[in-house]
């Protein structure tokens, strides 16, 4: 009589396609991050409309750059975020971490969003010329809306990392140290907003840049980890 290895049932095994999914996708996401970085936000302070078509003329290639890419990173961490949530939701079912994962990437989704939206709309129109002066500030103080977002942003990338972390140490999609620098980010992006809300900008600056990049160098450790992880999720092989 031969006895056979139990196996968990074929509804539960995550597929190794959605590993793939995640894993390129994390990493494309991550590239892609770079593109969003050093478009200049909004100098504090009144200013004139020459100025504003001034400042937006002259940060135009940037600006394409940033608007393009980020649309890229849009739809490479949505493809992301669903296959994370796949594979959440079949190691552990509907609940609450899943959801909360789910919920942190769309938060993620919208203030990038915002941002590429904000930072291509003088692209789009490139004469700025023509455009009147109310008009000229009005899209130069979108920047300020726009950084006001990205409060929203942080606090879904903390609800993000929160439910990824604690999903992928509990289904085992990523590895154990990737899944706890997930959790370890949390109470720093925590802090952030905190000291953000006691108006303390020059430690909510320190503590948002670290959470940056932090989150902006987890994004390939994840990417690596969930690639890794996809032959373990082919039937038969469990190890």
């Amino acid at each position: 009589m031969t006895t056979t290895q139990p196996t968990a049932p074929a509804a539960v095994l995550p597929r190794p396609a959605t590993h793939v999914a995640a894993g390129v996708a994390l990493l494309a996401t991550f590239g892609l991050m770079f593109t969003m970085w050093g478009t200049p936000g909004p100098a504090a302070g009144s200013i004139t409309a020459e100025e504003a078509r001034s400042v937006l003329g002259e940060t135009l290639a940037m600006r394409d750059l940033a608007m393009h890419g980020t649309a890229a990173a849009l739809v490479a961490f949505t493809v992301a975020l669903a296959a994370l949530w796949t594979l959440a939701r079949r190691s552990l079912g509907d609940g609450v971490l899943p959801a909360v994962l789910l919920l942190g990437g769309t938060m993620v989704l919208l203030d990038w969003w915002m941002f590429g939206a904000v930072t291509g709309i003088p692209v789009i129109v490139e004469d700025l010329a023509g455009v009147t002066p109310e008009v000229a500030r009005g899209w130069y103080a979108l920047g300020a809306l726009q950084e006001a977002f990205g409060d929203i942003g942080k606090a879904g990338q903390t609800l993000f990392l929160a439910g990824v972390g604690w999903t992928g140490l509990t289904g085992r999609f990523l590895h154990r140290p990737v899944a706890w620098a997930a959790l370890a980010l949390v109470p720093m992006n925590l802090l952030s907003l905190a000291l953000h809300a006691a108006h303390l900008e020059a430690a909510s600056t320190a503590f948002f840049l670290a959470g940056l990049y932090g989150f902006t160098l987890w994004l390939p450790a994840a990417g690596i980890s969930v690639l890794l992880r996809s032959r373990a999720a082919r039937p038969g092989d469990m190890g």
